[in-house]
């Protein structure tokens, strides 16, 4: 059993506990498991970096989308700035994984294999998470801090 070295610890999966839980379930040894996941991470870096959109049924899509220059305010000058153009990369889960926090998950979902990629009518409220991040570009916000 890994030592918690604190608190904040305590509900994160790190690399190689993660390698250590798949080689118990598929019978592989921790090695080949994290030589797996160095290439993994390797082909990901290879296509995001060409621009091709990675799409791994029943796990999820991997893309980079570019963010344009935009106006904004810096808390730190507390004065307007612009953001230069700038590149994010997305992992968005499949609608499966997805469908695992649901609060209403007593009967599973039929997963057809052509909606995997689509959007799914997640009520995030009910699942009780925080967005993290903006991921849509909003004009209307930023109208406020221009003159």
């Amino acid at each position: 059993m890994e030592k918690i070295k604190n608190k904040k610890d305590s509900n994160i999966v790190y690399k190689r506990k993660f390698s250590k839980e798949v080689a118990k379930k598929a019978n592989f040894t921790v090695s080949d498991v994290e030589d797996v996941l160095r290439a993994i991470e390797e082909v990901f870096k290879e296509n995001i970096q060409k621009g091709n959109q990675i799409k791994i049924s029943g796990l999820g899509h991997l893309y980079a989308t570019k963010i344009p220059e935009r106006a904004g305010y810096d808390i730190y000058k507390k004065d307007k700035t612009t953001y230069p153009p700038t590149h994010k990369v997305t992992f968005r889960l499949s609608t499966n994984l997805r469908w695992c926090l649901r609060p209403d998950n007593m009967v599973e979902p039929e997963i057809v294999e052509d909606d995997v990629f689509e959007d799914a009518d997640l009520d995030v409220e009910a699942l009780h998470i925080e967005e993290l991040h903006i991921t849509d570009y909003d004009e209307d916000f930023n109208e406020q801090f221009e003159d």
